[in-house]
């Protein structure tokens, strides 16, 4: 072989080999860029225990959005791992810590109850674990942590806005018979504390300790003070309902101010007819919530053919944030991987985002903007007020 002919066979060569291993860095690029990601992640609420009708609604849609999200995602899937928070905090800080520590989750969704979440709060942001709850209302959890979010209203509005219609309504005087538990006493505070600052009077102040089956004894001193208005708060409306049963008994009703617990589809559909008739009129208020939205009516569409009913404990916006909260952790994860500091930052950044619950955006504190609606019972039916 010739001088000349060596060269050409050695361009030659050369020229396959770099095509060559151009060709295998392509396939392999694609390859990655194919590549299914699956992320873990925890989900925490209380499957067991008085409020465990709430954790097995809620489950529900986010078990929806999941099958959804991982049936039209090919680059990114996620795994669950379910835990039972019993809507209490020490039990949401065993399941917190369990899922970081054991399941090494980084991303958890939950909790329901604001004790679970703020309970967890602490754990999630010394950790820098993101901590993501679409179901809890404490005002509290405004303050909670920069890797702590939620998509649901605060309680702090929902309560504030009762107040404002119970002082629209010239309910100068009004009492309170409230749970002693988180969400109940979070609720009678904002209430209490916007109602006084505009003039309404606190004629009766009552708490309950959780578990109580008589409440005999603050019914009749509410029926001997006189209080024809009352803001009645309990964790479940199955506890409402023995409350009712027992006010029918004193033959007393008064016009009740209270939340989307007592007055619930479920509820109305467990009261018997003699409890159900105490709360026609009563005025509660819950977080905006427009069925008609084209995401929405599609997921409670979905939800009731996979299920059978959209009714349940509490109102179907939390249908809305549970199915949410996949697909915003989802885009936060595809758009800046998979890093909980990425993340955060990211979750600031959202604004007007078009989901189930509609538009929807973070403020500086991980907070929802978002508003409240006041609703009615009338004629046995749930309706705008």
């Amino acid at each position: 072989m010739t001088k000349n002919a060596k060269i050409i066979v050695g361009v030659v060569v050369l020229i396959l080999i770099i095509g060559f291993v151009w060709y295998s860095n392509k396939n392999q690029e694609q390859a990655a860029n194919n590549e299914l990601t699956t992320i873990k992640i925890g989900f925490v609420a209380p499957f067991s225990g008085e409020a465990a009708s709430y954790g097995e609604f809620v489950v529900k849609s986010f078990k929806l959005a999941i099958e959804d999200y991982n049936s039209t995602h090919k680059n990114l899937n996620f795994e669950v791992i379910y835990e039972d928070g019993k809507c209490d905090g020490s039990q949401a800080v065993t399941a917190i810590n369990k899922l970081i520590n054991v399941d090494k989750i980084k991303y958890v969704i939950g909790g329901l109850c604001s004790s679970e979440t703020l309970a967890m709060a602490p754990v999630a942001e010394s950790n820098k674990i993101i901590l993501f709850s679409p179901g809890s209302g404490s005002p509290d959890i405004t303050n909670a942590g920069d890797y702590i979010f939620r998509n649901l209203a605060s309680d702090d509005y929902t309560a504030k806005e009762i107040a404002k219609i119970a002082i629209k309504n010239n309910d100068k005087e009004i009492g309170l018979i409230t749970e002693n538990l988180d969400y109940p006493q979070t609720l009678k505070k904002a209430f209490k504390d916007y109602y006084t600052s505009q003039g309404g009077m606190i004629k009766l102040d009552e708490t309950f300790s959780s578990g109580a089956t008589d409440f005999r004894t603050i019914i009749t001193k509410a029926k001997f003070q006189d209080v024809n208005q009352l803001y009645l708060v309990a964790q479940t409306y199955k506890t409402t309902a023995l409350i009712l049963k027992q006010m029918k008994e004193l033959n007393y009703s008064p016009m009740l101010y209270t939340n989307e617990v007592t007055v619930s589809e479920e509820a109305l559909k467990y009261y018997d007819p003699i409890c159900k008739g105490l709360v026609e009129g009563a005025i509660f208020t819950q977080p905006k919530f427009d069925e008609s939205n084209p995401k929405a009516s599609d997921v409670l569409a979905k939800f009731k053919e996979k299920y059978g009913s959209t009714e349940g404990p509490i109102p179907p916006v939390y249908i809305a944030t549970y199915y949410d909260s996949v697909y915003l952790l989802g885009e936060a994860l595809e758009k800046v991987g998979d890093n909980t500091d990425k993340i955060k930052d990211y979750f600031y950044t959202v604004k007007n985002w078009e989901g189930a619950v509609g538009k929807f955006s973070f403020d500086q504190n991980g907070d929802a903007i978002t508003n409240v609606e006041a609703k009615t019972v009338k004629n046995g039916e749930i309706v705008s007020f």
